[in-house]
């Protein structure tokens, strides 16, 4: 069986594209509400995928990326990059955000495939 290959392109104006064909053909899709300026697509299998953007936002695909569900939300936060290693073990970088700009870097991780995430004064517990 084969599998397709996917890409994703990430910008400003709350889009996200998903091309099947590496880029030949793109399909443009909404994210939830308040999903600004993704920054990072990172999936961890064929099926599921992580993006993270600003506001804190952290959005979760079960559906090789053919939807997306919000799993978190903070604007006292953006989120700009992050890494799974494997499907269990993910970090994220971001910074808190004071007064329009960013005051301090914070690290967030999780153990358990995303369904906690820890860090200092973690807002993701």
């Amino acid at each position: 069986m084969r599998i397709a290959s996917l890409a994703f392109l990430t910008g400003l104006c709350l889009i996200l594209a998903f091309s099947p064909s590496y880029g030949q053909q793109w399909e443009w899709q909404m994210p939830p509400f308040g999903a600004n300026n993704i920054h990072r697509v990172v999936f961890t299998d064929t099926l599921t995928g992580w993006a993270v953007a600003d506001s804190g936002t952290l959005l979760k695909s079960t559906d090789g990326g053919l939807t997306w569900v919000m799993r978190r939300h903070d604007p006292a936060y953006n989120l700009y990059c992050m890494s799974f290693p494997d499907r269990l073990h993910g970090w994220i970088a971001g910074g808190e955000v004071a007064g329009g700009y960013q005051s301090r870097s914070r690290l967030f991780r999780t153990t358990d495939g995303g369904e906690t995430w820890t860090g200092p004064n973690s807002l993701f517990l």
